[in-house]
């Protein structure tokens, strides 16, 4: 899981180490893209990251923005995952359509499946060969048709 899998394990094990490094990253001008085996996405995803202009955006509009008052609200949602949710996901009784590509390396096959499995109404897709972000940009217009699909339907 890439650096997810370092994210959630310091906010566990040593919050303060991770609230630190958010608080400095959040203040740090992107300069540069790191190596793809820094970021640990797969290639699906770093192909829309290789230029510093993208990968700044998404810098901005996720880490930089989650931590832009600091570091306690990223933190606590992301120690959060280790809880139960407090419902059970066969409660769930609406349609849910889940996205997930085959080379997603931030969420793990197995929670698609537990989606699959639980909920009631799951209408899963699958898509072989998509990660993380890329799944979103190569099937954006898809998501949004099924989306209104069920609002007008």
């Amino acid at each position: 899981m890439g650096m997810n899998k370092w994210y959630f394990r310091l906010a566990r094990q040593v919050p303060w180490l991770l609230a630190g490094s958010m608080n400095v990253v959040r203040r740090l001008p992107v300069n540069s893209v790191p190596p793809q085996w820094i970021t640990g996405v797969p290639i699906a995803d770093y192909a829309l990251l290789n230029n510093v202009e993208r990968f700044a955006a998404l810098a901005r509009l996720t880490l930089k923005e989650a931590a832009r008052q600091g570091a306690r609200g990223p933190l606590h949602e992301a120690r959060s995952y280790y809880h139960p949710f407090g419902f059970s996901l066969a409660a769930i009784r609406q349609p849910v359509h889940y996205w997930w590509g085959s080379s997603d390396m931030s969420v793990i096959r197995l929670h698609a499946e537990a989606v699959e499995n639980e909920v009631p109404q799951a209408v899963m897709h699958y898509r072989e060969g998509e990660g993380h972000l890329s799944l979103y940009v190569n099937y954006f217009t898809q998501v949004l048709q099924e989306m209104v699909s069920h609002y007008n339907g």
